[in-house]
């Protein structure tokens, strides 16, 4: 059956069926159809994808409607999670810069030994420009 029957038989809007499609919880086959690509799904993988039960998003309970301070107080667990969830952030970018730096630390130290170990460069002859132009030395 493709998606838009799918839809009609199980009252499931028809792009919700491609995204589950498209996720890989509905197993389809590609088929190619007088519209261009579309899906063939069987029967029973449908009814196996309804039948399994999704996983709810953990809300903040709704308080009551015109509930001012259980509004206020939803609002305030939200900003609290939201602040917890920032300072962890923050804690771990933290310890991701310290990391940095001392790798840094390391690189540099490294650069100077290597710099350190490299002969010193020949000291040639000042000359003037024209000189050094024409790689000419005093003689």
């Amino acid at each position: 059956m493709s998606p838009r029957e799918a839809a009609e038989a199980t009252g499931i809007h028809k792009l919700t069926i491609l995204r589950w499609i498209r996720s890989g919880k509905l197993p389809a086959e590609e088929v190619i159809t007088s519209n261009g690509k579309g899906y063939d799904i069987r029967p029973e993988d449908l009814t196996h994808a309804i039948s399994v039960p999704r996983k709810k998003k953990e809300a903040i309970p709704s308080p009551p409607r015109g509930s001012v301070v259980a509004e206020l107080e939803a609002m305030r667990l939200l900003i609290q999670q939201q602040g917890e969830a920032a300072a962890k952030r923050e804690e771990d970018l933290q310890a991701e810069i310290k990391d940095l730096r001392g790798q840094l630390h390391q690189t540099e130290a490294r650069i100077t030994e290597i710099l350190r170990a490299l002969p010193a460069p020949a000291k040639e002859p000042r000359t003037g420009l024209m000189g050094r132009l024409f790689k000419r030395g005093k003689q």
